[in-house]
């Protein structure tokens, strides 16, 4: 996966394999965060 904008921590490191927009569509899906927010009333 190659550095994009972004990947650097507030510190100057390259964050390098960076997944964690995959993980957060993975948890969005399994923890049906859409259904129970619309469900809510979206508060």
């Amino acid at each position: 996966m190659p550095i994009v904008g972004g990947n650097i921590t507030p510190y100057g490191q390259v964050v390098k394999n960076h997944i964690l927009p995959e993980i957060i569509d993975q948890l969005a899906e399994t923890s049906r965060y859409k259904k129970t927010h619309e469900e809510s009333g979206g508060v």
